[in-house]
């Protein structure tokens, strides 16, 4: 079931517990970032947390945060939908499921 959310309800205890020894890969395609994945350490055998960024010309316009738990399976995603008013930045749905 999926409801809406403050991204600040997704489990940042997990992401602390490993900050010591995780490894941050950032994936690119052309100019833009597409994903920032946290894994566990430098094997990247084990995620921690994954963002997707999906772009509409050339803006990210959705924003997909996965969160993984002390095993590496996936417990939680925020999807976030965006928009722009000129420069101003508008999220228009954040839906937790």
């Amino acid at each position: 079931m999926s409801q809406l959310v403050n991204k600040k309800q997704l489990k940042p205890s997990l992401i602390f517990e490993s900050a010591e020894t995780s490894y941050v890969q950032y994936i690119y395609s052309g100019n833009l970032l597409t994903d920032v994945i946290t894994w566990k350490d430098n094997t990247l055998v084990q995620k921690v947390q994954e963002e997707n960024y999906s772009y509409l010309s050339n803006r990210v316009s959705i924003i997909t945060t996965k969160q993984y738990d002390r095993t590496g399976v996936l417990i939680e995603t925020l999807t976030e939908v965006l928009s722009y008013t000129g420069n101003n930045v508008t999220i228009n749905n954040k839906i937790l499921s």
